[in-house]
């Protein structure tokens, strides 16, 4: 018979997971909203989140870094109208700071509203009319159409 005392190994606190990124929304002519949600803390208690943009993939060109005390979202404002943006996001525990979530990007909308081609087709009781935005023109998200 054997006796004596079994346990089991302490666990060692590590930097917390990389969070999700779940993608953006909410986009408008000067802000983009960033939602990513939080995974493992690893051990260790969070102590903030940190929502990272920049204006290329690589985080090299035009970095600012926001911190915020809860995952799942960071709306980032004051960006020019009609800039493509990239966001990540990390948390920090009391072991330090993880690493940084996959890449989500977006475009701000243009500043001016874009042009249209109206192609009008009428015929009684109903008409058609077909939209067609000029070229190089992204980000717009929906027409409005009105008729009297």
């Amino acid at each position: 018979a054997h006796t004596g005392w079994i346990g089991a190994p302490a666990r060692i606190p590590k930097v917390p997971a990389a969070p999700t990124s779940l993608g953006v929304d909410s986009i408008t002519t000067t802000s983009i909203r960033h939602l990513f949600s939080g995974n493992s803390d690893n051990g260790s208690a969070m102590i903030r989140w940190e929502s990272q943009r920049a204006t290329d993939p690589g985080f090299t060109q035009n970095v600012v870094t926001i911190n915020h005390p809860f995952s799942g979202e960071q709306t980032h404002t004051d960006l020019p109208p009609g800039t493509r943006h990239y966001f990540r996001a990390r948390g920090v525990n009391g072991v330090g700071a993880g690493p940084w979530s996959s890449t989500a990007d977006g475009t701000t909308l243009p500043a001016v509203a874009p042009g249209i081609s109206v192609s009008p087709s009428l015929s009684v009781p109903s008409a058609t009319v077909s939209l067609t935005p000029p070229g190089g023109v992204s980000g717009v998200t929906e027409y409005n159409i009105e008729y009297r």
